[in-house]
């Protein structure tokens, strides 16, 4: 995409055009059956991310709500955090995953969020049921012919290290950033209460 954005260059393009047969006759339409035959056949974390990201919004989201992807926690990085009114954490694994660091992603997460979720095919549910604590809300990615659905296989309950002091705590000090567009200042302002109310 470099090529591209930089110097208007499509010719990548138009080589990946002829080399696979591909019949779009727009460049958008080549990016959208690239992007729809990764969706099919390679169901990586990037293409999850994609579909899940609005799809978590419209189920756990509101019309307040800020979000970030890659948002890092301790010595962890979570998939994806939701701000509205409380905190939320989702973290993706994938048929490609395993289950080896979420013991040490969930630990980081309950410090700090008010409730955690874990998003995860519904072929592995059985493998990660052993492996999360019953507060961790589990979410299913099934697949139907129309595409993605999310089902809620157990609700996130309320992480003990917050109550509403703590959350008060917490609106008090960082809401007022992100009703500024201050997004950076308002996470900062996140982990560094979190930290001292810890």
């Amino acid at each position: 995409f470099t090529d591209v954005l930089l110097f208007d260059d499509f010719s990548r393009f138009d080589w990946l055009r002829a080399q696979y047969r591909l019949r779009s006759k727009t460049y958008a339409g080549l990016i959208r059956g690239a992007y729809a035959a990764i969706s099919k056949d390679y169901r990586c974390e990037y293409v999850y991310k994609n579909e899940l990201v609005n799809l978590l919004l419209r189920r756990y989201g509101t019309r307040s709500t800020v979000y970030f992807s890659e948002f890092r926690v301790g010595s962890s990085i979570a998939d994806m955090v939701m701000f509205n009114g409380e905190s939320k954490v989702f973290e993706i694994k994938t048929e490609y995953d395993s289950p080896r660091r979420l013991d040490k992603q969930m630990g980081d997460y309950k410090g700090v969020f008010d409730k955690c979720y874990l998003v995860v095919p519904e072929s592995k549910v059985g493998d990660y049921l052993q492996v999360v604590e019953e507060e961790t809300g589990i979410i299913v990615m099934v697949y139907g012919s129309g595409g993605m659905e999310l089902r809620e296989w157990r609700e996130a309950r309320q992480n003990e290290a917050f109550n509403s002091y703590g959350q008060e705590q917490l609106e008090q000090v960082f809401l007022d950033d992100f009703a500024d567009d201050d997004y950076r200042g308002g996470y900062e302002d996140y982990l560094s209460t979190c930290a001292d109310f810890f």
